[in-house]
């Protein structure tokens, strides 16, 4: 699973993603010099009383003078939009929608205008009830223009969410003026975020779990994969995979505080943080490195190398016991568990397990060991640490979560789907989402399922109590790992 997922194309041409009557325009990471900045650009509805409009927006331009106030061309801009795109209230109501990614100069702007061309709503109509009509864009309509401030630095990744009343866009029945309001990121005061990391565009995703949308994004390294939190400092660790570095996050101002060179291990994935005692302010960082088979410790504060630990072949998924302190590593290649004492940072036990483990979920006093390559989800208890049972499931696991006591939920990344277990390991159903599903995060509090989806662009968003999909985020490509912060 891993070198599936592990693999990764950056030679991406810019491209069109059409997902039912929402158009997104998104640039390729590998298309972005070094010198320019990143805008999001996404659009969700108001709560006011809905009504099925379509409307494309032709032009789009952050502006850098005081034209967003009058009708005057802007003396300086930076477009976004190379080709029109299409908005449904339908689609969009779904969910949040990237309707834009784009590269600009940094500096300062002080508004977005949006250039509209046309718009439609839907009618009854007994013969054919895809009916439309179209509405009348007027001069005065035909540019939106949303003041504000900001100011970009280079390769910083920012996000602009728009929020789109539908029912207040229309004005006499035949008129289109869309009702569009302009929200800048800035550092959320939220107690429940999640992070994303995005390896196939190279930043951070955040989404306020309250709202179920995301808020802003954190430009980190090349091909950003596991993360690690130290919830006591309000610090972010992120593992970027192809340029071998680790970018440290302040999570208070949503910016990256260093960024250190990882001169030790081949092909860094996966990391866990593990304090030195409980709301301890300072630990250590374990990285599993894939391709030198070892394990690589950091001081959590000074991001020193402290010691590098031989493990087994091609390590696939790292966990920790911050209580027992002890960090677990399953080896695809030998098909052991290696058992690191994080005291002394000595390799302490090599247990024998299941064909390829490629995935560990801490449980009270045991280890989950999945097997995708055997299909088999084992358990290990710590207090003799041998396998004690072994579940088999019809769809082969890869990475999963425990939850409400000891509840299960895995995905399997073959088969792009999620199966739910009680407590007991009884498979209770299974969920499609999307394709290669390998981040898993729960909410217990709003009974929410977070899973980021390799194979594709979005975080599917799932239903604990009524085990269901109920939305997708969109988020960057390849979206890898997900974390999250409860305050």
């Amino acid at each position: 699973m891993h070198q599936r997922v592990c693999q990764f194309i950056l030679s991406l041409c810019l491209v069109a993603i059409v997902a039912g009557c929402v158009s997104t325009q998104r640039t390729s990471a590998s298309s972005a010099p070094d010198s320019m900045a990143r805008v999001l650009l996404y659009l969700y509805l108001s709560p006011s009383h809905f009504q099925d409009i379509d409307f494309t927006i032709s032009s789009a331009e952050l502006t850098t003078d005081d034209s967003h106030l009058t009708s005057l061309p802007s003396l300086s801009s930076s477009k976004l939009l190379i080709k029109p795109v299409k908005v449904s209230a339908v689609e969009v109501g779904k969910g949040q929608q990237l309707i834009i990614e784009a590269y600009v100069k940094p500096g300062t702007y002080t508004g977005l205008r949006l250039g509209i061309s046309s718009a439609s709503k839907g009618i009854r109509a007994e013969a054919d009830l895809n009916k439309r009509a179209s509405l009348s864009v007027q001069e005065t309509s035909a540019e939106t223009v949303l003041p504000f401030n900001i100011s970009l630095k280079k390769r910083e990744s920012f996000v602009i969410n728009l929020e789109w009343s539908p029912g207040d866009s229309i004005k006499k029945r035949v008129y289109f003026s869309p009702s569009i309001k302009v929200f800048p990121e800035q550092p959320s005061a939220s107690d429940s975020l999640l992070f994303v990391s995005n390896s196939g565009s190279n930043y951070i995703s955040i989404i306020d779990m309250t709202y179920e949308r995301v808020i802003g994004a954190i430009s980190v390294g090349e091909r950003p994969m596991g993360m690690a939190l130290n919830s006591t400092k309000d610090t972010l660790f992120v593992v970027n995979s192809k340029s071998r570095s680790l970018s440290v996050i302040d999570l208070n101002m949503f910016e990256v505080q260093r960024t250190v060179e990882l001169m030790a291990g081949i092909e860094p994935l996966d990391i866990t943080f593990v304090s030195e005692s409980e709301n301890s302010l300072d630990g250590k960082l374990y990285i599993n490195n894939r391709h030198s088979n070892d394990v690589t410790v950091l001081g959590s504060s000074t991001q020193r190398l402290i010691r590098i630990i031989p493990v087994g072949d091609k390590p696939s998924h790292i966990a920790s016991n911050s209580v027992r302190k002890e960090v677990y590593v399953t080896n695809e290649g030998t098909n052991t568990l290696s058992i690191i004492n994080t005291i002394d940072d000595t390799l302490t036990h090599s247990v024998q397990v299941d064909t390829k483990p490629v995935g560990i979920v801490t449980g009270e006093d045991k280890l989950f060991i999945l097997s995708e390559f055997a299909g088999l989800i084992s358990t290990l208890p710590l207090s003799d640490r041998k396998v004690t049972d072994r579940v088999p499931v019809f769809d082969p696991p890869s990475r999963g979560v425990t939850a409400y006591g000891e509840r299960l939920f895995i995905a399997s990344s073959p088969e792009g789907k999620v199966i739910f277990l009680n407590e007991n390991g009884v498979e209770l159903r299974t969920l499609k989402v999307g394709k290669e599903p390998v981040g898993l995060a729960v909410d217990e509090f709003r009974n929410r399922l977070y899973v980021t989806n390799y194979g594709e662009n979005y975080v599917s968003l799932l239903d604990i109590i009524s085990e269901r999909n109920i939305a997708d985020i969109m988020v960057g490509e390849k979206p890898y790992g997900a974390l999250k912060l409860e305050r």
